[in-house]
């Protein structure tokens, strides 16, 4: 299996009733495909991860890079994993900016959401403690 997490800035279009169709498409698309993972979204920028079999995983790779709905595109990290983090959910999300801040100051020393910095382990970590939060 494979693990992938990214981080993205939202082009200007973007706001949460555009998160919210995406998500409904998502959550079909991963469930059909065997894909899990998990989503934050702080009105401005994206940090995901998704996993599964490494071909459906290469392939959402593929199609998430060159979505027009956001820019920036940051691999984080592309990992060979024998278990998934977020097996519970076809794509977990939150958008909570105050559970996010939060995170991140425990985590990262600081509430900036800087992911142009941000590495695989603590991207793991901050994605891991959100999803708790669900």
């Amino acid at each position: 299996m494979k693990q992938i997490i990214y981080a993205s800035t939202a082009t200007e279009s973007v706001d949460y009733d555009v998160i919210k169709d995406l998500l409904t498409q998502c959550v079909a698309k991963n469930d059909e495909f065997g894909i899990t993972g998990m989503l934050v979204f702080d009105g401005k920028q994206f940090l995901q991860c998704f996993e599964g079999n490494e071909a459906s995983v290469m392939q959402l790779k593929e199609n998430i890079f060159k979505d027009i709905r956001h820019h920036s595109v940051n691999l984080i990290g592309e990992k060979e994993i024998t278990k998934r983090l977020f097996s519970q959910w076809c794509m977990g999300y939150i958008n909570n900016e105050r559970s996010i801040k939060q995170v991140f100051l425990d985590v990262n020393g600081s509430e900036e959401y800087a992911l142009q910095n941000l590495r695989y382990e603590k991207a793991k970590l901050i994605l891991l403690k959100l999803s708790f939060m669900i």
